[in-house]
């Protein structure tokens, strides 16, 4: 469970759904698995309830900016 410390604000909230739809579908990817990673132990989870993208497709982007594959 995320803390209240690891939550994003409203404000940054705003700023991911605006600059999402912009974005390409790989761009995209990468920028949620991004922002999970930046909240650490349960930013997937927040970050799919925010934005729709599943679980599977943030973990991939993980993965892809860690370097790995699969």
């Amino acid at each position: 469970m995320l803390s209240e410390k690891a939550m994003l604000s409203q404000q940054q909230e705003k700023i991911i759904s605006k600059i999402l739809p912009t974005l390409n579908e790989s761009q995209a990817r990468w920028f949620v698995a991004k922002e999970a990673l930046s909240l650490g132990r349960g930013g997937i989870q927040y970050i799919h309830e925010l934005t729709g993208f599943s679980r599977p497709t943030i973990s991939k982007g993980i993965k892809e900016i860690e370097g790995r594959k699969n």
